[in-house]
């Protein structure tokens, strides 16, 4: 869908892009493509049960639960959205130069062709996305997901006061102190799915509560 078809990028107020904007186009990072959960028996498979215990001891099957759920909800957008993304972005101002820099991860996609139409194309490897001390008025990170799951260590290196992300909800905002400590609690939760976790804790022994209940009521 285009995007100006879809929900108009959410923030009060939006900023107004002017001069040297850099542009960040990351890929997803939460889990696809990423090493799986630690297996002890995928690693050494000749050890058989020995390694299965350790896989259930170090629990495994949880690990694989909470890794699974991670991307599902993650909702991960196609470039081509990212890209739409961009125009509605670059549309909020006018900056005297675009450059825009490809994580390696989404150059072959056909999307990123459009790109050219826009500003100055760079590919890089994930770790030199953002370098120090980079001329540019304002900085804008792409996400394809809410919260830019494994993109924490480019986000440090992002200037102080002229860095924005726009996310895969369509929500703009300025990678402010506020909005930092925001993503750090919602990636934790994404990451551990503790909310969940501490939620069944719950409901099992109140489960068990109300069926035991029922039996001394002579209800079936």
């Amino acid at each position: 869908m285009h995007s100006n078809t879809v929900t108009p990028l959410l923030e009060t107020p939006l900023p107004q892009f002017r001069g040297r904007l850099l542009v960040v186009l990351c890929s997803y990072r939460g889990g696809i493509g990423n090493p799986p959960p630690l297996s002890f028996a995928r690693l050494v498979p000749k050890l058989g049960p020995v390694t299965r215990e350790l896989d259930r001891l170090s629990l495994l099957t949880l690990r694989q639960f909470i890794a699974s759920n991670r991307d599902y909800f993650a909702n991960v957008r196609p470039v081509s959205y990212q890209v739409d993304l961009l125009e509605d972005a670059i549309r909020l101002g006018s900056p005297s130069s675009v450059t825009i820099r490809i994580d390696q991860a989404l150059a072959q996609d056909a999307a990123c062709a459009r790109l050219r139409m826009l500003g100055q194309i760079e590919v890089r490897a994930a770790r030199d996305l953002m370098g120090t001390n980079e001329p540019a008025d304002s900085v804008l990170v792409i996400y394809p997901d809410a919260l830019g799951l494994g993109w924490a260590s480019l986000e440090l290196r992002l200037p102080e006061g002229k860095a924005y992300v726009l996310n895969g909800r369509r929500r703009i905002f300025a990678l402010d102190a506020n909005a930092r400590w925001g993503l750090r609690w919602r990636r934790l939760l994404a990451n551990t799915r503790v909310t969940e976790l501490l939620a069944s804790l719950a409901i099992i022994p109140l489960a068990a509560g109300l069926a035991a209940w029922d039996a001394l009521r002579g209800r079936s």
